[in-house]
């Protein structure tokens, strides 16, 4: 069983991955994937209603909830791309975001109901944490901050 031990897992999975910080291009590569993949999860959250405004003063005062005209539109690539990319601020993020409550229930525990919307606000956080990591590894080795 040699190959769940942790020093298989950061060099043999990890370390390939990332170039073994030799490279800058791996961590550039799986950026672009996870980006454009989050992308597809965010379009698909938002067709099915389970990304919401943010403000308050997104929905028309009276009758059913129509968002405003003159609210920001979602746009899937953008919102993967703000909240990917570490200090950009692309001014989607504020206003869209997804709801834990919304969407098809899949498991319902003591202290509460886990649904499809919960899963992609899990999966956000997921994507901005790879944000970081994997931000720091391309910039610093294209930059020259790591050194081989």
């Amino acid at each position: 069983m040699k190959a769940f031990r942790g020093a298989w897992w950061w060099y043999g999975l990890f370390g390939r991955i990332i170039g073994y910080g030799y490279l800058w291009w791996p961590p550039l590569l799986l950026s672009l994937l996870v980006i454009a993949f989050s992308a597809v999860l965010f379009k698909v959250g938002d067709l099915r209603g389970m990304i919401t405004p943010t403000n308050e003063g997104a929905y028309y005062a009276s009758g059913p909830p129509v968002i405003r005209q003159n609210y920001p539109k979602f746009n899937s690539l953008t919102y993967s791309l703000e909240t990917f990319l570490p200090l950009v601020k692309l001014q989607m993020a504020d206003y869209w975001a997804p709801n834990a409550n919304l969407g098809t229930k899949i498991i319902e525990f003591k202290f509460g109901i886990l649904r499809l919307g919960g899963l992609l606000r899990f999966w956000l956080w997921i994507h901005t944490i790879l944000g970081w990591v994997l931000t720091s590894l391309w910039v610093g080795r294209l930059t020259g901050l790591i050194k081989t």
